[in-house]
């Protein structure tokens, strides 16, 4: 059986994929005993991957093709049904690990637990900032309720290595209609589960700040996030007052963001999670 798959959604990549290749087979060999596998499903199948399956030492590489793009969500999936590991990671085609990331995590993952780490997150004019600046603000990934309160808390699933049958089933069958917002569906329902994350420090994971980011894209991120809050209240009854505060929280977000209202105003009129983002913020 395969240790670790190492999924990458592929969507016209060819510009990242070779220096993504050495970077992954670092990483591989770094962890000699164990058999790592890359999953490279292309979702831009007019788009020819400019590398091909191979077997480098403990790393097989192995590709697939959309017959029509389907998004990251759906490619995800994908990857993750064409997968053989034990454990999973879902890497973007933009970003880097550090050599040891294989090591820090397989040390730090448990029987009911995903390993998560810490990393920074590179900006356009190629400065790199943490994604976490304290142990104790990291801690929050364990508190669902933060999702509800002040969204996302982890930058990239990259940053994650998760047991295969932790990966809640709502995730892989309840796909999003507009993409974007699949990691916060798939760290919340992970939560819900009775799941939690084993935390280290240390930086193990670049996420690169590129003009192809969805995230970036305030009007269709938040679309995504309704998209992502409808599924899970679906299948998450038990967790409707923290569904509600989402639903404020998305609503501030587009007032604030798409139609310019007093960010004061909406902090004071929300002042619950004004409160929390700041007590997140002071770490």
């Amino acid at each position: 059986m395969t240790d670790v798959s190492i999924i990458t959604p592929f969507y016209k990549g060819n510009d990242y994929i070779h220096k993504l290749f050495n970077n992954i087979t670092q990483v591989a060999h770094a962890v000699p005993t164990k058999r790592i596998e890359w999953i490279i499903v292309n979702d831009s199948p007019k788009t020819k991957v400019k590398l091909s399956d191979c077997i480098n030492g403990n790393l097989t590489v192995r590709i697939f093709k959309n017959s029509q793009n389907q998004g990251i969500q759906r490619t995800r999936v994908k990857g993750l049904n064409y997968s053989s590991g034990k454990y999973i990671m879902f890497l973007d085609q933009d970003d880097i690990l550090s050599k040891d990331a294989l090591q820090v995590h397989l040390k730090n993952i448990s029987h009911d637990s995903a390993s998560i780490t810490n990393g920074y997150v590179q900006m356009k004019n190629g400065t790199l900032l943490p994604l976490y600046r304290s142990i104790q603000q990291m801690k929050y990934v364990n508190k669902i309720k933060y999702f509800f309160y002040l969204g996302n808390l982890i930058a990239s699933p990259g940053m994650v290595l998760l047991k295969r049958e932790t990966i809640p089933d709502v995730w892989i069958k309840q796909q999003l209609d507009i993409e974007g917002a699949d990691d916060w569906l798939l760290w919340v329902a992970y939560l819900s589960n009775g799941y939690t994350f084993n935390i280290s420090f240390k930086k193990t994971y670049i996420h690169t700040k590129s003009d192809k980011n969805t995230s970036d894209n305030n009007e269709l991120m938040l679309r995504s996030s309704q998209n992502a809050l409808v599924i899970f209240e679906k299948y998450y009854c038990s967790f409707q007052k923290l569904c509600n505060v989402y639903k404020r929280r998305l609503s501030m977000r587009k007032n604030i963001e798409l139609m310019s209202h007093n960010k004061l105003w909406e902090y004071l009129k929300n002042w619950d999670i004004g409160l929390t983002l700041f007590r997140y913020k002071k770490f």
